[in-house]
């Protein structure tokens, strides 16, 4: 009997109205209960996909999040993106590689680990 509340919540009252306000969303979605999506509007999800309960995702307009078909997540995982540039030294708003506007890296800089 532990967390009934809490499973009937997510099944019938949170999940539904997430799927709604996702850009894209595939068929099953199942996400665990007690599960977070801060910003789903930044969130592409595909078909097949479950994630564990205490899961946490955020993201904000610089990256949006794609997450494919076929995908699962265990309980208590957490997926939080920014919009930071490690190499960068200075004000964030000053970082040319970055369009602030589109949310989109510009090609240049991606790099390969080899």
């Amino acid at each position: 009997m532990n967390f009934i509340f809490e499973k009937l919540y997510n099944k019938f009252v949170y999940r539904p109205n997430l799927k709604r306000k996702l850009k894209r969303v595939g068929k099953e979605f199942k996400l665990g209960y007690c599960s977070e999506v801060l910003n789903p509007q930044f969130f592409t999800i595909g078909n097949f996909f479950y994630c564990g309960p205490f899961a946490y995702f955020g993201t904000n307009k610089n990256n949006p999040v794609v997450i494919g078909d076929y995908v699962m997540f265990g309980p208590k995982y957490v997926l939080y993106r920014g919009n930071h540039d490690v190499n960068f030294e200075g004000f964030m708003y000053q970082n040319t590689n970055i369009e602030h506007k589109q949310g989109e890296l510009k090609s240049e800089m991606v790099h390969s680990l080899d």
